[in-house]
């Protein structure tokens, strides 16, 4: 036998031990993974340049429009942070009847739907019945103000939120006006887009059939055609709070049809805070007295100070992708002779969220705040633009139609291997008999 040699055995275990081993067929069990390091600089800077830092009351501000107080001064600040006593209504946009937000407190649609600061949805009733709520008295030692100048008596001023760490209280509470997406759109599916213009030092986007100087600064009241696409708005003249207390009442009515005893002294309470509430819009209209923070515009009327961009018509942050836009400039020459709306057919969708990459790589998107999901339509431009059009967008369109075919084929062989992967892991149920074994006891 050869002797033993502690060097060269010590150079055969480094040398092996630049390959990784694994275990796993000693378990009966594999794991794919990819066991080569990751060396790459560029790599590492990549994953360490595009880690999200965003919390989720970022997100809540990102993704919601917000009906605002007089009071509010418009900074044209994509990340403006508006203060929570400056919200004056939450518009949530929900996809569908179907996944339409339910109350987390009785798993119902809300009734009277009230938004937390943490951009949680409950029903008002729900909460007054979680604070243990009634109208205060002389005596009462714990009491809080909310809207119409209601006072209530509560066993906390504050509570955990029951969704997540939040501290939230009744004076906090925000009305939240749930609006149901028209339409879901998917690959394949007819869409329409609005041509929108905004100034470069603006973020208020109008559209182009009707777009008007002097409003390009100044934020939309709710009513106004281009208010779907901003996101802070105003309601001057009360006229949204007071028609959204009114289907809140109607809405507390027909609950309270079929609502218990215990049950309808909450509804009570929210229905005589509804109508305070009520009473004091009514009786004080507000004006007009929104401000907007901006320079006075001395430069001319030229395209070059304008950004415009497509946006699907009803609100949807649905935007047409720069190589669709591309062929109508190749077709139009300029925006300004663009057709105003457009009709046709999806042939991709991808979903992004808003960061300072996407900023620079989308310059139509810088409007919107960091954190905003939205997405990318590809329409096919063919009814739209000519041939002369499209021919010099022709590699790059025949680069797309590639990559999605190619994913298209992974996506069937990944479902391929799925199926036949649960064809044979099927579990079969063994019968076990106990007789056949001895206890511990019987062996000691």
């Amino acid at each position: 036998m050869d002797e033993f040699n502690e060097e060269d055995y010590l150079r055969s275990s480094q040398k092996a031990s630049r390959k990784p081993l694994t275990a796993n067929h000693l378990l009966n069990f594999n794991v794919e993974r990819n066991l080569q390091p990751q060396n790459s600089r560029r790599n590492r800077y990549y994953a360490a340049k595009h880690v999200s830092n965003h919390s989720p009351e970022q997100f809540f501000q990102a993704n919601f429009q917000f009906i605002v107080q007089p009071d509010f001064i418009h900074e044209q600040d994509p990340d403006q942070y508006i203060k929570w006593e400056q919200v004056k209504i939450v518009i949530c946009h929900e996809e569908s009847l179907q996944e339409l937000s339910k109350c987390p407190i009785c798993l119902d649609p809300p009734h009277a739907p009230r938004i937390t600061k943490c951009g949680h949805i409950f029903c008002f009733t729900c909460l007054l019945r979680m604070f243990q709520s009634s109208l205060a008295t002389q005596d009462s030692s714990k009491r809080v103000e909310i809207e119409g100048g209601v006072e209530l008596e509560v066993d906390q001023r504050f509570k955990q939120c029951p969704l997540c760490t939040e501290m939230i209280a009744l004076h906090l509470l925000k009305p939240v006006r749930v609006l149901i997406e028209p339409i879901d759109y998917k690959e394949n599916s007819m869409c329409e887009f609005v041509l929108l213009r905004r100034h470069k030092n603006s973020l208020i986007t109008q559209c182009t059939e009707d777009y008007s100087v002097c409003d390009q600064y100044t934020l939309p009241e709710y009513n106004r055609s281009y208010s779907k696409f901003c996101r802070f708005q105003k309601d001057s003249y009360q006229e949204v709070i007071q028609e959204q207390l009114n289907l809140e009442l109607s809405d507390l009515l027909q609950l309270k049809v079929s609502a218990d005893e215990e049950e309808l002294r909450f509804i009570n309470l929210a229905m005589h805070q509804l109508q305070k509430y009520l009473q004091s819009c009514e009786s004080v209209p507000l004006e007009a007295k929104t401000q907007s923070a901006h320079m006075t515009d001395t430069e001319s009327d030229n395209d070059d100070n304008y950004y415009y961009l497509y946006q699907e018509q009803s609100g949807q942050k649905l935007f047409l992708h720069p190589l669709s836009s591309r062929a109508i400039l190749n077709q139009y020459g300029s925006f300004a002779f663009a057709p105003p709306r457009i009709f046709a057919r999806i042939i991709e969708l991808e979903e992004i969220t808003v960061d300072a990459q996407a900023r620079k790589r989308y310059k139509f998107m810088s409007h919107l705040p960091l954190c905003s999901v939205c997405r990318i339509c590809e329409l096919d431009m063919r009814p739209i633009v000519s041939r002369d059009a499209l021919a010099p967008l022709l590699p790059k369109i025949k680069k797309r139609i590639a990559v999605r075919r190619q994913r298209k084929q992974e996506e069937e062989r990944a479902e391929k291997k799925r199926k036949k992967a649960q064809r044979y892991n099927v579990e079969e149920r063994v019968e076990v008999n106990l007789d056949e074994f001895e206890s511990l006891s019987s062996l000691m």
